[in-house]
């Protein structure tokens, strides 16, 4: 979790079979963290949110916004959050 690209996390979770889930943060272990560049931070993002059928509220909620954006496809999450905050 230090040198290697794929390490670059902000920790490890279990999924038990009974769903009890077990988190290990970095900081738990030692590690640093923040971690710059972390590895879902680099990875492409699609959007896919269809709210067809639900409530939706007063329509002015993030999860509205980003709906608008359902089927785009954004270079990285860093991308599609400097997307939202300057619509």
């Amino acid at each position: 979790m230090r040198s290697h690209p794929n390490g670059r996390v902000e920790g490890i979770v279990w999924h038990c079979k009974d769903g009890q889930l077990y988190k290990v943060h970095r900081n738990h272990v030692g590690l640093p963290w923040p971690v710059k560049g972390t590895l879902l931070s680099q990875r492409r993002v699609h959007v896919n949110i269809d709210l067809c059928g639900h409530s939706t509220g007063d329509g002015n909620s993030q999860l509205v916004r980003m709906s608008k954006l359902n089927g785009k496809t954004y270079d990285s999450i860093t991308q599609l959050h400097n997307y939202m905050i300057s619509s």
